[in-house]
């Protein structure tokens, strides 16, 4: 017979797993991990002596703990499992630093968890990087069942590993994941095995200041089936590539097409997640943009939010957030302005760290303000001379300043050129953030490992 004590220790075990609490036998919501594991305990006690409460536990019992909490599990760091050898993690293949481009040179290894609806998550695996076997019919493939997050691992001027508010990237590949219907898992141990990964190749970051190891984790349903369903198997993966800085000589500025005709996303879609579908639609303008207008990016813009008739609403870039700082009249703040988080903007990890920043440290002189902003609040702006600065944000350039929005009919709105660069708030921000990032000052945002 099953006794109470193991009865509880597998109450525990299960509490652990369990992320959310499932219903109670008479269908009340169960509280904290405490609760949840007295409540395991009792139905596994019940089920051994017959009681009422045996379906939940028994289905957990014959499963192995299984398919009934599988969607609630999560993969741990401890069970990782590393088929790497020792001394194999060469930088031979390593190019020389710069001749390093973004993307395109990969660290020799990966981390790759599986999730099936019957088990739940297998134990992860850092093994050499190879090409996916996939079945032409999984919906990563078929239904755009795929998202993805980008950060970087860092060394610091003694050597030492670190990454820069990984928390953050966990918790929005957590939520994209949970959008598209995909399985979801505790953040502290997601990243855990990130730092095992990196610890693997830990030759392959790169020790010069203004280089590092990009990381891109992605998740994609495996399914080797068709039909709009989830995906009952699906595949979580981590790959790095070793990248220098973006701007080697300084921040260079780009015009970017302003597109008052497309819209990224809308309100009630998937513009506050890293989905894939929220790329390759851009992809027509970017080249549209470059070949007509010789601009770099594009920026996307809303209808107003009250059907303010052609008014068009600043949203962001294919692939970076948008600043805009502004001066009003003597005396008073300058404002620095960037869309709200209303559903259709990506929570940037730069955007966040950015508006810390300035309110922390800048707020004597700098208002920060996240509001709607039009584009002819742009243009007013430029033509009273009061555009001090317009920049982009994001993983791989930290600050894109941004010289001209180019409309489609023509029309140029231009930020002022003649800010001394020890004047600049983005030459300051981009310089706060790096200088955190590659351990040259001492920060919370540290995570070292």
């Amino acid at each position: 017979s099953l006794s109470f004590s193991l009865s509880l220790s597998v109450g525990r075990s299960v509490g652990r797993d369990v992320s959310s609490a499932l219903e109670g036998s008479a269908g009340r919501r169960l509280g904290g991990e405490a609760d949840f594991c007295d409540e395991m305990a009792l139905l596994c006690r019940n089920q051994v002596a017959g009681g009422p409460a045996g379906g939940v536990a028994g289905r957990l019992l014959r499963k192995g703990l299984g398919a009934a909490v599988a969607s609630f599990s999560t993969f741990r760091a401890e069970e990782l499992e590393n088929f790497v050898r020792p001394g194999a993690a060469s930088i031979a293949g390593m190019k020389p630093l710069d001749q390093l481009s973004f993307g395109q040179d990969f660290a020799p290894h990966m981390l790759h968890v599986r999730h099936s609806a019957k088990d739940g998550w297998s134990a992860p695996v850092i093994k050499q990087l190879e090409p996916m076997l996939v079945h032409p019919a999984a919906p990563g493939i078929q239904y755009g069942v795929s998202c993805f997050e980008g950060m970087k691992a860092y060394a610091d001027p003694q050597g030492k590993l670190l990454l820069f508010r990984p928390e953050l990237n966990a918790k929005r590949l957590l939520k994209s994941m949970a959008r598209i219907s995909l399985p979801t898992f505790e953040p502290e141990e997601f990243i855990g095995c990130v730092e095992e990964l990196v610890r693997t190749d830990a030759d392959w970051v790169p020790k010069e200041k203004g280089y590092s190891l990009y990381l891109r984790p992605f998740a994609f349903g495996s399914t080797p089936a068709l039909g709009v369903a989830p995906p009952n198997q699906s595949e979580l993966m981590v790959i790095m590539s070793p990248v220098g800085p973006y701007y080697p000589a300084g921040l260079v500025p780009i015009r970017v097409l302003l597109d008052e005709e497309n819209v990224r996303a809308f309100k009630g879609g998937v513009g506050s997640d890293k989905v894939g579908g929220n790329y390759a639609p851009t992809l027509v303008h970017m080249v549209e943009a470059a070949e007509n207008h010789g601009c770099k990016q594009v920026l996307y813009t809303i209808p107003g939010p009250n059907g303010d008739g052609d008014r068009r609403f600043i949203a962001e870039c294919g692939a970076m957030n948008v600043f805009f700082l502004l001066e009003h009249e003597a005396g008073a703040k300058r404002e620095l302005v960037t869309p709200p988080l209303d559903g259709t903007i990506l929570p940037g990890v730069t955007r966040d760290s950015i508006i810390s920043l300035v309110r922390e440290k800048y707020g004597d002189e700098v208002t920060l303000s996240e509001r709607q902003i039009a584009f002819d609040e742009v243009e007013r702006h430029a033509s009273e001379g009061t555009l001090r600065e317009m920049f982009g944000s994001g993983t791989a350039c930290v600050i894109q300043p941004i010289s001209a929005l180019v409309t489609r009919h023509g029309e140029t709105v231009e930020a002022r050129t003649d800010i001394p660069k020890e004047d600049s708030l983005m030459e300051k921000i981009h310089k706060d953030i790096t200088d955190i990032q590659f351990g040259l000052v001492k920060h919370p945002w540290q995570r070292y490992f």
